[in-house]
């Protein structure tokens, strides 16, 4: 499941094994870390070190996105899968079959930030797996 925290006052706490979603004192959803794959934050609001914490344990990827649409950053907890997958793509490199996949994940991977924008832009048209607060 997807999440867009879209708005200002917002933030994101822990509570048990779950994300809670709040707007100042108010509590607007709460959702089981085990159900989450990212959480987009678009606005201004802060994040809990404990909530930090959940995410990292659940892999749960957190995206800031300015007001203007620009990706801020990515936190996401570190695998040693990743750092081997990383070590293998720079050995690639040295040969020309190495050089072509990179160039290919490159191009995937700008695809598909275009995509993922080109979806946050259309906010009343997300998939029901997203949640918007």
């Amino acid at each position: 499941m997807k999440i867009v925290i879209d708005g200002y006052n917002k933030s994101i706490h822990k509570k048990d094994n779950q994300i809670v979603i709040h707007e100042k004192d108010e509590i607007l959803d709460s959702i089981k870390a085990s159900k989450i794959n990212d959480i987009t934050i678009i606005g201004k609001g802060y994040v809990t070190f404990d909530a930090l914490n959940l995410m990292a344990e659940n892999n749960i990827k957190l995206i800031a996105i300015n007001p203007r649409g620009q990706l801020t950053y990515t936190l996401e907890s570190p695998d040693a899968a990743n750092v081997k997958l990383k070590k293998a793509q720079y050995d690639l490199s040295e040969n020309s079959i190495g050089i072509r996949i990179s160039k290919e994940l490159i191009i995937s991977k700008m695809k598909n930030q275009k995509a993922t924008l080109t979806t946050l832009n259309k906010n009343k048209q997300l998939k029901e797996s997203t949640i918007t607060v």
